[in-house]
């Protein structure tokens, strides 16, 4: 059976522990959940939803603690792991954030470039035990707090919004669904590659878990749709808290679950939108003033495997990143690349 990478973003006070929770429990038995928890004990909170367990995260959040509680998870028997939240292993203390910091200081002399190619795989290690877990993986993310004007209701009121997950760019393109979450609880689509979501605005129910168990149940996940333009460590034990009460099952609503569509076959891995994003991976490269020479060796280094293995969202994510290290925008070269006619 495929496995499930769900993703939630939203701002403080969304519900995203919760709504993680309620999809789980339609997933599969509340005793088979795990949660790492770095968000205070929020996790602890919700005890009357059945008997899951906690693994308590503490500082200094690296990439290596995560990886050794999803271990923990996997061998404990667990079948789904809720990681509560991913973004305190990018920006949070002791996060790659700060030890890329650390190494800009201590090490390069201020060239944070160099610094992240000594931070990005644990980076990279920490997606991969994600994506080869045997369990059912969902992820909270915060996201950025932004507010806005409503006029809506007929009178002037300034709302809280999320906007893009605190995390590093490109991060949607490890899972297979994402949904963003609005202070009233609201979901909506981010991404989803199974289709059964779009264009959907819903409060997260079990019905959800359902559906999507149901998909999975199906057969192999459907393909990733072509990449889109996008803008761009100390080791602690992991502890578990004693097991909450359980309450009937029945006080979870039950209601009919979406049909599920038949996936579709993958495409060919040499796609034009590869080549493409390779050509301007090349052109971006060469307006930094390196030859492109040197540019395999460095790709395969940086993504620690090698250069004909990187995928099309590594490649655009590393095109992100070039274009803010030589402090130009993206966009303004694509555009510029578009108007060059190189057959791709």
């Amino acid at each position: 059976m495929a496995k499930l990478r769900l993703a939630l973003s939203g701002p403080s006070g969304s519900g995203k522990t919760y709504s993680a929770l309620l999809i789980a429990s339609g997933i599969v038995p509340m005793e088979k959940v795990a949660v790492i928890d770095t968000e205070n004990g929020s996790a602890n909170l919700y005890a009357n939803l059945g008997t899951y367990s906690v693994l308590t995260l503490h500082p200094p959040y690296t990439p290596k603690k995560y990886i050794e509680a999803i271990h923990a998870a996997e061998q404990e028997g667990f079948e789904l792991v809720i990681i509560d939240s991913l973004s305190h292993s990018w920006n949070g203390e002791g996060g790659l954030l700060e030890q890329k910091d650390k190494a800009t200081d201590a090490k390069y002399k201020g060239n944070s470039w160099a610094a992240w190619r000594e931070v990005t795989p644990e980076y990279n290690k920490l997606i991969e035990t994600m994506l080869n877990s045997p369990c059912h993986i969902i992820a909270t993310m915060r996201a950025k707090t932004e507010y806005m004007q409503d006029d809506s209701s007929g009178r002037k009121r300034i709302v809280k919004v999320g906007a893009a997950p605190i995390q590093r760019d490109g991060i949607e393109y490890e899972f297979t669904v994402v949904f963003d979450l609005s202070i009233d609880h609201m979901a909506t689509v981010n991404k989803d590659r199974t289709r059964l979501f779009d264009g959907q605005y819903f409060v997260p129910t079990p019905d959800v878990g359902k559906t999507l168990k149901q998909w999975l149940d199906a057969g192999e996940p459907a393909p990733a749709p072509a990449p889109q333009p996008v803008p761009v460590t100390e080791v602690q034990s992991v502890s578990q808290t004693p097991e909450s009460q359980q309450v009937p099952q029945s006080a979870i609503s039950s209601q009919p679950v979406q049909s599920v569509p038949q996936p579709q076959p993958s495409p060919p891995v040499d796609t034009q939108s590869d080549v493409y994003l390779m050509e301007l991976l090349k052109f971006v490269w060469t307006k930094g003033g390196w030859s492109l020479d040197i540019l395999p060796d460095y790709v395969s280094k940086r993504w620690s495997k090698p250069f004909n293995q990187i995928t099309a969202s590594e490649v655009y994510a590393l095109t992100n990143e070039i274009c803010q290290y030589i402090h130009m925008d993206r966009r303004a070269l694509e555009a510029e690349f578009q108007q060059t006619n190189i057959p791709f």
